[in-house]
């Protein structure tokens, strides 16, 4: 039996209204889906875009440093020209004429601060030619400047003839050299604060001699018995120790610039020819390059000095004024008639020495603002103020966060 059912007057037309609200709310639901997609893209192509512009701003930020050193730099010899220019820790390069870090001991250089358009930062110069070479392991003759002759020299300005002092032999100095770069880095392992057995030190600086040369003072980092802590130093509770970075370099002609020299490095100076007296004499050195204390302790106020003070410490004009500004250093470069030993040992020192720098790096680090960059490049610097200075190394990296500690400087 078929039963027919009775459809009320109205109802079809409230089920298709259902049907119109069910279709309505799904198209709103698409709608809202795809505006917070929109605003989603939208807003992190903003962000993207934004980074972007930082990372550009922060680059050409550290590229304006680039220029800014160099005027440091072209500073320092317009005040200082000609063959009688030196380079201290109190020059404008090192911070001193922007308010930097007065650091007489040379172990670090002065920090400029400046804003280039919105982006902070932060540039520290270091000249390379107060650390020691740690390729003149594998030297095998020394190139000696034409612009500073060693004392004797023979040649057109310097005596002639049979009974005129001989000029210094490349080789000899090279082999030299070689010598007291394998004694600094021994030295440096067996001291404290690393403590490293003379057995053992003497099989890595072996190590580190068969691996040489080194494209940068990092890759010690390869070399067996190397650790990050001899390499890149450590900071305990009471201060921060240096590790070899510190002390070598890879960028120099070999010489040390006397001038701005650490005092490990003063030390394995004098080393070779003074023994144990070596901290003395580099303690010497050290105080006569130091500023009055005045100074020191208040930079912005006028020092009351004396006429024979000199209000940025002692500075050696030339390499000759380390025999005649430190007491008990008066026959460094030579010796007695009777010593040749230790002739030949001040000639070798004075042939290590120079009272300029021609290698300069630079770290250059942005603001607390991301992106945190930190950029390292390698300047050379000519005789003149008209001479090129290129870029011969440019180096970036990422920071870490401001909640995370760097693990090695």
């Amino acid at each position: 039996m078929k039963v027919s059912r009775m459809i009320r007057p109205g109802q079809r037309k409230k089920d298709e209204d259902g049907i119109v609200l069910l279709v309505a709310l799904l198209v709103v639901a698409v709608l809202v889906a795809v505006t917070l997609q929109f605003t989603y893209t939208t807003t992190i192509d903003l962000k993207l875009v934004k980074n972007q512009s930082r990372e550009i701003q922060t680059y050409y930020a550290a590229r304006g440093a680039v220029a800014l050193v160099k005027a440091h730099l072209r500073e320092d010899l317009a005040e200082d020209p000609g063959e009688k220019s030196v380079d201290t820790v109190f020059d404008a390069w090192a911070g001193r004429a922007a308010g930097g870090d007065l650091d007489p001991s040379g172990s670090e250089g002065g920090t400029h601060e400046r804003s280039i358009g919105e982006i902070s930062i932060e540039y520290r110069i270091m000249d390379e030619d107060r650390k020691i070479c740690l390729n003149n392991l594998v030297v095998k003759e020394v190139y000696i400047p034409e612009e500073e002759p060693p004392t004797g020299a023979t040649g057109p300005t310097g005596p002639t003839g049979p009974t005129g002092p001989k000029a210094p032999d490349p080789k000899a100095l090279a082999e030299e050299r070689k010598a007291k770069t394998r004694e600094f880095i021994r030295d440096v392992l067996t001291d404290a604060p690393f403590h490293v057995e003379e057995e053992e030190a003497k099989e890595i600086v072996e190590a580190i001699a068969e691996n040489a040369p080194f494209a940068s003072v990092e890759d010690l980092a390869s070399v067996e018995g190397i650790t990050q802590e001899m390499l890149f130093g450590f900071e305990d509770e009471f201060d921060f120790h240096p590790g070899l970075v510190d002390f070598l370099t890879v960028h120099s002609m070999g010489q040390i610039n006397l001038n701005t020299a650490p005092r490990e490095v003063l030390i394995a100076i004098f080393k070779p020819k003074y023994g144990d007296q070596a901290e003395y004499f580099a303690d010497e050195v050290l105080a006569f390059r130091a500023p009055p204390v005045e100074e020191v302790l208040l930079p912005d106020v006028e020092p009351d000095l004396t006429d024979d003070d000199d209000p940025q410490g002692g500075v050696f004009k030339t390499v000759g004024d380390l025999a005649t500004e430190i007491a008990g250093l008066e026959d460094v470069f030579g010796g007695t008639d009777d010593d040749d030993d230790q002739k030949k040992k001040g000639k070798a020192l004075k042939n290590q020495l120079t009272v300029r720098s021609r290698f300069f790096s630079v770290k250059v680090t942005t603001g607390d603002t991301a992106p945190r960059k930190e950029f390292s490049f390698l300047l050379k610097r000519g005789k003149t103020g008209g001479d090129p200075i290129p870029v011969l190394l440019w180096e970036e990296r990422e920071r870490p966060p401001l909640d995370e500690e760097e693990e090695f400087p």
